[in-house]
């Protein structure tokens, strides 16, 4: 029984990113992605109090029929953008490992 493994990767098959690359990567800043998220974490707990305690915590002009669900809403949308660059990143670092 002759068991052989495959030739393992070794230093000289590295190829580095080219400088486009790792510019590209970085030119989206995740900070005004998580301040986002976090602006959005705040309308969904802001609209969740709204609609079901009654806080009462916005002028009188805003006070109508169902501003908890807006509020929920728009703090969904917040939070989409960052949700998306996580799953984007991390698909491009999945598809860096070879298995």
């Amino acid at each position: 029984m002759n068991l052989t493994l495959d030739r393992l990767p070794d230093a000289k098959d590295f190829k580095p990113e080219s400088t486009a690359e790792i510019e590209q990567s970085t030119a989206i800043k995740p900070v005004i992605f998580m301040v986002m998220d976090l602006l959005g974490v705040v309308f969904i707990f802001w609209g969740l109090g709204e609609q079901f305690e009654r806080l009462d915590w916005l002028p009188a002009s805003l006070n109508i029929n169902h501003i908890g669900l807006i509020m929920i809403l728009i703090g969904f949308l917040l939070t989409l953008p960052f949700l998306a660059w996580v799953l984007k990143s991390a698909s491009k670092l999945l598809n860096r490992i070879s298995i």
